[in-house]
């Protein structure tokens, strides 16, 4: 599992040791110690590791729930599809017909699409079956919630299959191990002296991670296969993606600290299973709610997972009620914590519009027009997410649950305030701007003038040359 260059830089140190006096000392001193017993003794500990999971005891991976933002016009296109292609009974023109029109006056409403299936899953009242591509999807529960002020999200909740789990549950570790890499292997770059060491838990990290975005990447193929069947075109960075695990146990997942400070365990079962997301790490839970058996952990910030939110409920199966069983249900966003992906997409929304103004409120070396065009953009921009933020708000009442009303409500009010203080700056800019403008407009007249006073004294003396 090591790297090209990682079997390279073996092959390059082996071959040092062998014959050391052609090389430098600092070359040979590197290659002597990366091969010493010393070097792996100290690796030993690590070693000790013989399999990895992504969470502590017994899990599944229920599903992956994907959220998008679309417009009147994409909401159309199902429409049609809709009306084209779903079985009988499925579509009833005058009952449905008005459920995908939008209205700006619009108080909310939830529709329910249907199952989409992959492979040979089948699901009472299918929309479709979709066989040309793999994946580990089992089926799609499709829905949308139209918002007030025209606003639309559609909910794709991709079911997963068993190996999904089995994938990142107690995965065999044995053959993965340490390495070290020269960062250039050009001998006159100064970079040939810089050697990347990654000790074996740190490789162990990056493949349980690894294994957990090709899941991803299998789920996000299967979303563009979807809105492909729609028309609809959307690029990665407007999906929120949230993976939902489920634990048989009345143990809420991550400990208190002082379950921390009471705990027993089997230091040797502990050294031998490596866990990415450790019951000991609490700060990863953002309490959304009262409940103690949920878990919702943001991780938008960890660049190296490609997925916005881990949910993690943990309740015994024959506790669940007929009608809310999570581990077999197909969630919405009405009905789950799934509304808090309508905040992530807006948070999303905004971290974009910063980023894109920043090059006109931080630099003052580029043209005035281009920062002036970049910072309007950004004012209307930051209408469009403040009259998303609202609409969510005013939503809340008829599609959020109860348990995540006050949560929302928090997130909501520091969105605002953020937002006002990004367009309380954008303000000042263009003030400062125009104050720029209106400078530049009087160097020119005062220009323009000193010219035209110059063209007229020429006029002047051309008519008395003419006179003469």
């Amino acid at each position: 599992m090591k790297p090209a260059i990682a079997h390279v830089s073996e092959f390059i140190f082996k071959l040092v040791n062998s014959i050391p006096w052609l090389f430098p000392n600092w070359l040979t001193e590197r290659a002597s110690y990366y091969s010493s017993d010393e070097f792996k003794k100290h690796e030993n500990d690590n070693n000790l590791i013989l399999t990895g999971s992504f969470l502590e005891g017994d899990f599944s991976w229920k599903a992956v729930g994907v959220v998008i933002r679309i417009d009147h016009q994409e909401l159309e296109l199902i429409h049609k599809w809709m009306k084209r292609k779903t079985p009988a009974g499925s579509y009833d023109p005058k009952r449905d017909s008005d459920s995908f029109s939008t209205k700006y006056t619009d108080l909310g409403r939830h529709r329910s699409l249907g199952w989409i299936s992959f492979g040979n899953a089948k699901f009472f009242q299918n929309l479709a079956i979709i066989e040309s591509i793999e994946t580990i999807c089992k089926s799609c529960y499709i829905t949308f919630d139209r918002l007030p002020n025209g606003f639309t999200y559609l909910s794709l909740y991709f079911l997963l299959s068993s190996e999904a789990t089995s994938r990142i549950h107690n995965t065999n570790l044995r053959d993965v191990e340490s390495y070290f890499y020269f960062q250039s292997f050009n001998p006159f770059s100064k970079h040939f002296k810089v050697l990347i060491l990654n000790r074996r838990n740190q490789v162990i990290k990056e493949h349980i991670k690894e294994i957990l975005n090709t899941i991803f990447n299998d789920v996000r193929l299967a979303t563009i296969s979807i809105l492909n069947t729609w028309n609809i075109k959307k690029d990665l960075d407007e999906i929120i993606t949230v993976a939902d695990f489920y634990r048989d146990s009345d143990a809420p997942y991550f400990k208190s600290f002082d379950d921390q400070k009471d705990q027993n365990v089997d230091i040797i079962d502990s050294r031998s299973n490596f866990v990415l997301f450790d019951r000991n790490d609490h700060f990863y839970d953002a309490k959304i709610c009262n409940d103690s058996s949920e878990s919702y952990c943001e991780v938008q910030n960890d660049e190296d997972i490609d997925v916005d939110v881990f949910f993690i409920k943990s309740q015994l199966k024959e506790t669940f009620d007929k009608w809310d069983d999570f581990p077999n249900c197909g969630l919405t966003i009405s009905d789950s914590h799934l509304f808090l992906s309508l905040l992530l997409d807006c948070h999303k929304q905004y971290k974009k519009i910063a980023e894109n103004a920043n090059s006109a409120i931080l630099q003052y070396d580029d043209d005035l027009e281009v920062r002036y065009k970049v910072l309007f953009n950004s004012l209307i921009k930051l209408d469009a997410l403040d009259e998303n933020i609202i609409a969510v708000e005013k939503y809340i009442s008829f599609g959020c649950i109860r348990k995540y009303q006050a949560r929302v409500e928090m997130i909501i009010e520091h969105q605002k305030k953020i937002v006002q203080e990004l367009r309380s700056s954008i303000d000042k800019r263009c003030k400062s701007g125009a104050a720029e403008l209106q400078i530049k407009s009087i160097k020119f007249h005062r220009c323009y003038s000193r010219l035209f006073t110059i063209l007229i004294f020429i006029q002047i003396f051309l008519a008395a040359f003419a006179i003469l």
